[in-house]
């Protein structure tokens, strides 16, 4: 089951989020003898097409359709955004269809996944949005508003992370209690982070030690930042 945006500004490409970037599509996909091109892609967030962006929850699938003329032809534009709301199937795979002669995989029968039970899906839509990133965000991940007695002695404002040009992953604690930031940069500039008054070692995805931190640091176009912070002393 598939919901249809139209495009009020037609489209010759998509935009979507993916792990650590984004991806631009055209309106066809590749294909081979075994098997039809079927331009149906996936999308982890977000996706961007002429001026519509769509966010949503779960890692979603898309196609762009309403096409004017062969997807193949790059004068071709897109007047709508099918979103994959529901794919209901009972087996894995099966075989000989219409759009390939052999299956794509094991012909094993799926238990529980043609979804015969209430279902809320959830998703939003805007036009001319100019940060898909700060969409998805807002949408679902809203600031928390809490009440505090105030006091204190920091300053009355400020931030104890900021970014510039980055997305941030995830602020989590290590097993050895060291508090551990991590972004990136989806879009080929340069960014930076900063972290005023700390200091601590730069590690890959695994945890492994690869440099030295001191409250800002550059960072290179699509590079993924990983900082382990230094205990604050007491």
């Amino acid at each position: 089951m598939r919901v249809h945006f139209p495009l009020q500004a037609r489209a010759h490409s998509s935009v979507a989020e993916c792990a650590f970037g984004l991806v631009e599509r055209p309106l066809a996909a590749e294909g081979g003898p075994n098997e039809w091109g079927v331009p149906t892609f996936p999308s982890r967030r977000f996706v961007t097409a002429g001026d519509l962006t769509v966010t949503h929850l779960g890692l979603c699938e898309y196609e762009l359709v309403d096409l004017d003329g062969d997807a193949q032809d790059p004068l071709t534009t897109s007047g709508a955004l099918a979103l994959t709301l529901l794919r209901c199937t009972g087996w894995l795979s099966r075989g000989p269809m219409a759009s390939r002669p052999l299956p794509a995989g094991p012909e094993n029968e799926l238990l529980g996944s043609q979804l015969q039970k209430p279902l809320t899906l959830q998703y939003a839509i805007a036009l001319n949005y100019p940060d898909p990133y700060e969409l998805a965000d807002r949408v679902w991940s809203p600031v928390q508003v809490v009440k505090s007695l105030g006091g204190g002695s920091l300053n009355d404002s400020g931030s104890k992370l900021e970014v510039s040009g980055m997305e941030v992953d995830a602020v989590l604690t290590d097993s050895s209690g060291r508090l551990v930031i991590r972004c990136h940069e989806p879009l080929g500039h340069q960014g930076w982070m900063r972290v005023p008054g700390r200091a601590g070692q730069i590690v890959d995805l695994l945890g492994n030690h690869i440099g030295e931190f001191s409250e800002e640091l550059k960072v290179r176009p699509h590079q993924i930042l990983t900082v382990a912070l230094d205990p604050i002393e007491p």
